[in-house]
Order: structure tokens, then sequence, then C-alpha cells
């Protein structure tokens, strides 16, 4: 793609979740036309970084579908970024159909600009198993804790014997926190179990599993790939999560080359593309455990633009197949990201420690945000007094 022509990038969210909103920023700012394919309510749509916004029909995946070629007959781009896992899922499954030649109806240089954002479709069934990944990162020869199928309680019980408490119940879909269960002793692992594991009755081996806890810090490896290769990598650390082991709210920045090689390692062998992060476990030793996958955007991206980091221009620049910028996040710098940490806690000690990257060019998002926070509060005050 020619670098004097601005490319054209199309954010797809159908969910509302608060740091997806930032995305169309850091991609303007690095000369991205950027247009969103959303909720006409949501977050992401009241970003004034937005060229267009498209409505999605989300009453299911065929429909959302539709949604995503009309916008792209209208706007064609070159470029899809995912918001959120279900949508990283649905794309792929896309592309699959499509070059099975399976799919109708599709406009001329839609597979491209899906092929282009996705990467190498041979690597998509580790991105989106965690069973698959996980075979794929210990063949790799790097740290990921002992785990193991949970079909029944009893098999829970019995990873417990072997490895001892606490132990990790996950689903298969688990992402920041949700869907995982830290197990103490042997009643919280059963009740854990009777909870999970009915949700994927009858589905194939591996939904549920169980895991050894690992005690540590929580870092993420934030990453810029193309077609299999990291263009950038910074290892932050997650400072402050909201809730407790969830989604980050403040960041530091750290030095760990275990890290940044192990996202390299995962890229390399799932030929992810675009933006996305590797979540590790990091023990009193620096050894980095392998925890997740996200290959997606993910919120501690926010403030690269101030540290150095730019996630956006990294991005254009493998787009166009340019040299990246030399680029750092500088080692022990905090972020607090907005406005997730005002959320956490409105007297947070991080608000006046840490920098602050607040979207101060984009008005009605950071309105948006206002209005955001003052629904959560309420409903915050309502659940502690629900008779108030």
């Amino acid at each position: 793609m020619p670098a004097d022509q601005e490319p054209r990038v199309l954010v797809m969210h159908p969910l509302n979740w608060l740091g997806v909103a930032r995305l169309p920023g850091l991609l303007a700012e690095a000369g991205f036309r950027v247009a969103s394919l959303c909720d006409p309510g949501s977050l992401l749509a009241r970003s004034r970084h937005n060229e267009r916004v498209f409505p999605i029909d989300q009453r299911d995946g065929t429909r959302a579908l539709r949604s995503l070629t009309a916008a792209f007959v209208e706007w064609p781009f070159d470029l899809i970024l995912p918001g959120d896992d279900g949508t990283v899922r649905l794309l792929q499954d896309a592309l699959v159909l499509m070059r099975a030649g399976r799919a109708k109806g599709v406009p001329h240089g839609f597979e491209e600009a899906l092929a282009r954002s996705l990467g190498d479709p041979s690597g998509f069934e580790a991105l989106r198993s965690k069973a698959v990944l996980g075979e794929l990162v210990r063949e790799a020869g790097l740290s990921i804790p002992e785990r193991r199928p949970v079909l029944a309680v009893s098999d829970a019980l019995a990873f417990a014997e072997e490895h001892g408490y606490p132990v990790l119940l996950k689903s298969e879909r688990s992402v920041a926190g949700r869907g995982v269960r830290v197990c103490p002793d042997e009643d919280s692992l059963a009740a854990a179990a009777f909870e999970l594991l009915p949700q994927f009755a009858g589905q194939e081996r591996g939904r549920v599993f169980a895991e050894r806890f690992v005690e540590g810090r929580t870092c993420l490896g934030a990453f810029v790939a193309w077609q299999g290769r990291v263009v950038g990598c910074a290892a932050l650390e997650k400072t402050e999560t909201d809730p407790p082991g969830g989604l980050a709210t403040v960041v530091t920045c750290i030095e760990c080359p275990q890290l940044v090689r192990m996202a390299h390692a995962v890229v390399e062998r799932t030929g992810a593309t675009g933006l996305g992060s590797v979540e590790a476990i990091i023990d009193a030793n620096g050894v980095p455990w392998f925890v997740e996958l996200n290959p997606r955007y993910v919120p501690p991206m926010a403030p690269s633009r101030l540290a150095g980091f730019h996630v956006g221009r990294l991005l254009r620049s493998a787009l166009e197949g340019r040299r990246a910028e030399p680029w750092s996040w500088p080692v022990g710098s905090v972020y607090a990201l907005f406005p997730q940490e005002v959320l956490r806690d409105p007297e947070s000690e991080w608000l006046s420690k840490a920098a602050q990257d607040v979207p101060e060019d984009d008005p009605p998002l950071v309105a948006a945000y206002g209005e955001y926070a003052e629904q959560e509060r309420r409903r915050r005050a309502a659940q502690r007094d629900p008779l108030g």
C-alpha cells in the first residue's frame, strides 16, 4: 500500500467495553481513516475520530456479517480490528468459509481485507482454544502451569490431590478473570466445578480445565504483530485491577525480556497479526508463566501514544511495509488508564501519582465516559443499598 495514501481501518465491536472506545483516537493519530461497526448507542460510537459509524445487527452472527459486508460496500476498508473475542471468532469463521468457497455474495476485495487483518488461518485453532494454544506454548519450551481437562467434579479433585491447593478452574472462554475461579480448598473447587461444568455440557473435551496456581505478579506483553512477526512489544505489570484479578486500571512498564520472548514465540507459532497481548504470571524468580493470549486490542495500549510505543503508528508502518519507527516505553513509568481507574476508585492515589491519558482531543468521548461514570456510580450505590 502506498505510504502517501491514508489507509482505512474499521473497528468492529458489538459490545460496550470501556477501552475499545479509545481505539479510533489511537488510529486517527497514526494517520488512519477510521470507521466503526457497533451499537450506535455505545461508547465507541461517540468518538469524534470516527469518520463513519455503521450500525451492527446483533441478532446473530449471520446478520452481523451482513452488516459488515454492507459497511465494506459503502466504505471499503483496508483493515478490520476486532474489539472483542467473539468478533475475532466470527471473523475467523467467515474467512474459513470464504477460503472453502462456501460463502456467497462476497463483495470484491472483502476477502482480501479480512485475510490481511486476521493472519494465517492455520493458526486460528490455537488463537481460539486455550487447550491447543497451551500445547503450542509447552512445545516452544515456555513455562506454562500444569493443566488438565475437567469433565466431572472428580477430575478437578484428582488434579488438586496431585498438585495441591489453591487450584484455578477455568472455562475455555475465560477472559480478564471472568470464567476463572480460584479454589483454596476442596469445597470451593467442587462448587466451582458444579457451576462451570453445566455451561459446557455435551461439548467437546477441554471446555473446562484445572490449572496449577502460580503466585506472582500479573503482567502482559502488549504487542503489534504482522503476519506472524512481532513489530513491537512492551512488558507491562497490572498494578491495579478492577475487579481484583480482572482488567487493568493502572499499568507499570517493567523490564522482562523473557515475557517479550514469550510474545514473539506465541505470535510466530500462531501467525497472529494486528494488535494483541500475551498475559503471564511472573513468579518470585522472575520467570513468566503463560496465562493466555488476547488476539485483539487491550486497554493498556491506550497510553502507548504518550509512552513512545504508539501502537497505531507501528500498525500502519507494518501495513504499508515500512520499517517500524524506533519505539520505547520507559521502564518504571506508571499510567492510570482513563476512565478505568477513576471508576475503580475516584479517590485513588494513582490519579495524582501516575500519568493519566485523558483523551482531551475527543470531547464527545470524554462526555460519554462522564455519563457512563454517573450511571455506574448509581448502579453501585443501589447494590450497596437496594432499599435506598
